[in-house]
């Protein structure tokens, strides 16, 4: 019997930015962590694996809005929640979209359909296209482009620090953290760094992008650091990155550097340094396509 497999990337917000005189928020499709699933036929909607119950609502959200037939969703892999990387919205819109395709409906109104707010915007294009993205308070495309990510020496990598989730806390972080980024509001400093890091990123000028980049967070709100974050961003920079920080909506620590061989020395460097109980440390590229599925006989 035939099912859907699909895959789709996690999105990590960089900054609040400013195009057209629009408040903006910056984001990167990376290609790992991944949400990985499968849709097969059943006469009921059913979700299993990690971040079911994201899955399951957004699912259940298109189901009724399409009167759609029932699937029974297996997922394989999903983007860890907290982290700030997209894990309800990308998990949800990846079961949301294998339901549709199980169905032989079209993407088209997915997100609304799926229950998705015009300020998760990022997510919503991070799935369908992928690349580096701005995007308005409306959900609205503002720009898109992508960094390289062909050739392991010279590709821009992300490697992150995926940390143990502390006790106590709130469900709704990411949530709470990108209304607050909203709320920044960033002036005319923003709308000059966001175009500067855009040229930076069409040019593939790693060192202008990353110091627009930093550049553009410090108008954000301040970030608070424990001690451990502290140690762990100075090993980032240490080992050569470019740029590092939390990211703006979650709890994962990111550095940006050049090629794989940096990337490899960087992760073992973080990876003695978290040790095997204080996280996952990991690397990822720019994902330039966004969702993928087929349909498996």
């Amino acid at each position: 019997m035939s099912h859907i497999e699909l895959a789709a990337p996690c999105c990590l917000t960089l900054a609040a930015g400013r195009l057209h005189g629009r408040p903006a928020l910056v984001g990167l499709a990376l290609r790992h962590p991944p949400v990985q699933l499968e849709a097969h036929p059943a006469p009921s909607l059913t979700v299993t694996g990690a971040r079911a119950d994201a899955a399951y609502r957004c699912a259940a959200r298109l189901q009724a809005a399409r009167a759609l037939g029932g699937a029974r969703i297996e997922i394989e892999l999903a983007i860890p929640s907290y982290m700030g990387l997209g894990s309800d919205a990308l998990t949800g819109l990846a079961a949301a979209q294998a339901l549709a395709a199980l169905h032989g409906q079209p993407g088209g109104t997915l997100p609304a359909d799926a229950g998705l707010i015009p300020d998760d915007g990022l997510a919503a294009h991070a799935f369908a296209v992928g690349g580096l993205l701005a995007v308005g308070a409306d959900g609205a495309l503002l720009r898109r482009t992508t960094l390289p990510n062909t050739d392991e020496a010279s590709d821009w990598v992300f490697v992150c620090v995926l940390p143990r989730v502390p006790p106590g806390t709130p469900a709704d972080l990411e949530d709470v953290r990108r209304r607050e980024l909203w709320a920044t509001g960033p002036g005319a400093p923003a709308e000059t760094l966001t175009a500067e890091l855009w040229r930076a990123a069409e040019e593939q000028d790693l060192p202008a992008f990353a110091a627009h980049l930093l550049a553009l967070q410090a108008l954000g709100p301040a970030p608070e650091f424990g001690e451990g974050e502290r140690t762990i961003l100075a090993v980032m920079r240490a080992g050569g990155a470019l740029a590092c920080g939390r990211a703006p909506t979650g709890l994962a620590l990111y550095a940006l550097v050049r090629g794989a061989e940096a990337s490899r020395e960087l992760r073992h460097a973080l990876s003695r340094t978290v040790g095997y109980t204080g996280g996952i440390v990991m690397a990822s590229i720019c994902d330039a396509t966004g969702a993928r599925f087929s349909l498996v006989s």
